[in-house]
């Protein structure tokens, strides 16, 4: 299991698949930790053994190439996930409208200046075909979704 990051929305159903190796950015302990609260005093949670990952880390699961790419924002350690080169899964680092990427809601970044250098970040991969976000859908034109972050 590959968590973009540990909202609770995201992970209370982790429980479900005890056999699952979950990865997450090395960048997102600090939410389960104790270390940054996501909302005043509330805590991210996540009742579960984890392995962590680096920036631009690489690595095959049963044929398929995963790259994790850190972009922080809507958490301190968010992480989408290329697949092969050609599948992008978003998680909340952007919402999708009308056919265009944009950054998340506003009111539940933790930080919105930095959100958006990562949409910067991602605007500059190539071979992108899919983009799949968390809350907004897909699209099957990177190019065209990414258009407004290019510089």
């Amino acid at each position: 299991m590959f968590l973009t990051h540990t909202d609770a929305d995201h992970v209370a159903a982790l429980k479900l698949f005890s056999k699952a190796t979950i990865y997450l950015s090395g960048a997102e302990e600090q939410m389960i930790n104790g270390q940054t609260a996501r909302f005043l005093f509330l805590k991210n949670s996540l009742d579960c053994s984890y392995e962590m990952l680096e920036d631009n880390q690489i690595f095959d699961i049963s044929g398929l190439q995963v790259k994790g790419i850190l972009t922080p924002g809507h958490t301190p350690g968010s992480m989408c996930y290329l697949i092969n080169g050609t599948y992008l899964f978003t998680g909340d680092s952007t919402n999708l409208q009308n056919g265009k990427i944009n950054e998340f809601n506003d009111l539940f970044n933790m930080d919105s200046e930095t959100q958006r250098i990562s949409l910067r970040k991602l605007a500059k991969l190539s071979r992108v075909k899919y983009v799949f976000t968390a809350h907004y859908g897909f699209t099957d034109n990177y190019q065209h979704a990414f258009e407004n972050w290019k510089n």
